[in-house]
């Protein structure tokens, strides 16, 4: 990815769209974006072979939004990253699967309660790497909840209405919630 990157910001530069003292940004995000696509259509692709392209839409509806504030474990490289993200939505689909039929009336509510509380009084967990300052940290803190409220309010109608949609939140906020709690592990033992 570095090399299409710096082809494409070269590519760029050429036609006079960016200044060259502009180009390590633009490589910075055409890489992300390039990963960011990879690992969206690697999840895509996984859900269609499983039989699961609802369940994986709406898994990554809800577990999207709510880890990019709550933030949790990071992994070193992007190519960490897209193993850990690949790694995590193959799990939270198995689960989604298992949660289907496994669960009960009286799991899902402790399951769903549990990790909306680890997510709301962890929440946001930054990387050791791009600490947050004071100002993000309360806003990315007050999105988290706002998400949380949210996924509360459509948890309880989904409890109610369907049984497959409030199995997927449970997995989503589940998930994060893990990933909070390796990620504070992570923070604590790595030297800043």
């Amino acid at each position: 990815m570095p090399g299409l990157s710096a082809r494409i910001a070269d590519s760029l530069i050429e036609s006079r769209i960016i200044k060259e003292e502009d180009r390590g940004l633009y490589e910075y995000g055409i890489r992300q974006f390039c990963f960011a696509t990879l690992n969206l259509v690697t999840e895509i692709c996984i859900g269609i072979m499983c039989g699961m392209l609802k369940e994986c839409i709406a898994f990554l509806i809800a577990y999207i939004p709510l880890r990019r504030f709550a933030g949790g474990l990071h992994a070193k490289s992007e190519l960490r990253c897209y193993g850990l993200s690949t790694l995590v939505f193959g799990a939270g689909l198995a689960f989604i699967r298992i949660g289907r039929t496994m669960w009960t009336t009286i799991i899902l509510p402790v399951l769903f309660f549990a990790a909306c509380g680890i997510v709301a009084s962890a929440a946001p967990v930054d990387s050791s790497a791009k600490p947050l300052d004071e100002v993000e940290h309360k806003v990315f803190r007050k999105r988290t909840q706002c998400i949380l409220v949210v996924h509360i309010i459509l948890f309880v109608l989904a409890f109610i209405l369907s049984w497959d949609i409030a199995v997927i939140l449970v997995v989503a906020d589940a998930m994060l919630s893990v990933m909070l709690i390796f990620g504070i592990i992570k923070n604590k033992f790595s030297v800043r």
